[in-house]
């Protein structure tokens, strides 16, 4: 179980773009579950967050990401 230290760690960070990703990518691919509400919370912090050129690095690893794990279109 979580300590009190690492609860206020963990909220304090989870509206970092990295943060972010890992939960989409978890969500998505793991999971298997509706991203909607972290896709939301990413462009929401995209206005806030002081660091903007993280977000151009988070947006390629999200299309590497998306790239590599979609399903390969069927071959004739």
């Amino acid at each position: 179980m979580a300590g009190r230290k690492t609860k206020k760690i963990l909220q304090t960070m989870a509206t970092a773009p990295s943060v972010l990703r890992t939960n989409y990518s978890y969500e998505k691919y793991v999971l298997h579950s509706d991203i909607s509400h972290i896709l939301a919370a990413y462009e929401k912090s995209r206005t806030v967050y002081p660091y903007l050129g993280e977000f151009e690095s988070e947006d390629e690893l999200i299309s590497l990401l998306v790239q590599t794990l979609s399903p390969a279109p069927p071959s004739e």
